[in-house]
């Protein structure tokens, strides 16, 4: 499947603080990961960790917390993975699903999903 980027804003729960940022849409991640001091400076809380295997097969662990996300002119709480690596960000299934959004990796864009009970 083709990789595509979308801009998206991440802010505190509480909507205090907020920052524009790129994330590249990867619908084999569950969580979207941003990296740990972006979340830090957001004052983004570390709620709790969970072990992630990634494609190597290695397994590593990340704390989650809750962030607000605005994309599309929505805007919706969803949990958070603190990335190790600056230089990644990425929008996950879990985000993708709260937004109701599915990835035409084709268009580079995401659509309505269909969404199911």
């Amino acid at each position: 499947m083709g990789t595509f980027n979308v801009d998206f804003t991440i802010g505190s729960a509480d909507g205090r603080r907020a920052l524009p940022l790129v994330g590249m849409v990867d619908t084999g991640a569950l969580y979207s990961i941003i990296p740990a001091p972006i979340l830090d400076e957001m004052d983004i809380a570390r709620d709790e960790s969970e072990l992630f295997s990634l494609a190597d097969g290695s397994t590593i662990e990340m704390s989650i917390g809750l962030a607000l996300i605005e994309m599309n002119g929505r805007a919706r709480t969803v949990h958070v993975a603190f990335g190790h690596d600056p230089e990644i960000i990425l929008i996950g299934a879990m985000t993708l699903e709260r937004f109701g959004v599915a990835a035409d990796p084709v268009h580079k864009r995401l659509v309505p999903a269909r969404i199911t009970m």
